[in-house]
């Protein structure tokens, strides 16, 4: 268990692991889960090259179409990661796209990944996967002018989302079928917490020995 506080507001987190298999997370006490569903980005990139656009110009057939993903330029051969949970739907050949896997979240999203060079170890549909769990490499398979990540994300109802702008959903709270051994367990975590000595340690930037301070600024206090 933790506890972070933030201008006298406190934040707490306890780790549980509902499958009992080693793949657990945290959670605050009302059991909502404090880890995002999904990874702002699924891979180490250079830059963006595209992103979503309704009326892209095509960078190979030279006509306008919509664009439904984001671009990640990167080296071939870099390693794309699943950004959140979910099980494989797909994982082939797709057309345009090339190499291509699709992965179905337990929220109803679908995300896909484009123009792999080849896929993670053990990847096929039905598989299922962790948030960051390799599940391919970049490549320039399909149509691409360049090796990069084609990254796509869609609503429960199919509507296409811009990952760069999206208000990331919240991960799966606790299950209810488990919510008994929850409760027994974030108790004694969270007694263990308070039994800690001492103040809470406060962090604070160190100020240059010839720079006088512009006051008490202490950061956020953590144990």
């Amino acid at each position: 268990a933790a506890e972070y506080v933030n201008q006298g507001t406190p934040y707490r987190a306890i780790w549980f692991d509902p499958d009992g298999d080693g793949s657990g997370t945290f959670y605050d006490e009302d059991g909502t889960s404090v880890q995002k569903a999904f990874l702002l980005k699924p891979l180490e990139f250079r830059r963006i090259s595209s992103t979503v656009n309704r009326n892209r110009l095509h960078p190979v057939h030279g006509y306008r179409r919509p664009h439904n993903g984001v671009d990640y330029a990167a080296n071939t051969g870099t390693p794309v990661m699943a950004t959140g949970d979910g099980v494989v739907i797909h994982a082939g050949w797709k057309g345009e796209l090339g190499n291509c896997v699709e992965i179905r979240h337990a929220n109803g999203w679908v995300t896909r990944y484009g123009h792999l060079s080849r896929f993670g170890s053990g990847i096929r549909s039905g598989t299922r996967v962790r948030q960051s769990q390799t599940i391919g490499y970049v490549g320039m398979t399909g149509t691409a002018t360049g090796p990069h990540l084609h990254y796509e994300m869609r609503a429960r109802d199919g509507s296409v989302k811009n990952p760069l702008h999206i208000d990331l959903p919240p991960g799966e709270p606790v299950p209810p079928g488990s919510w008994a051994r929850w409760a027994l367990e974030t108790r004694g975590r969270l007694d263990l917490l308070g039994t800690l000595p001492g103040p809470p340690i406060v962090m604070a930037e160190e100020q240059p020995d010839d720079q006088e301070s512009a006051g008490d600024c202490p950061g956020p206090a953590i144990r």
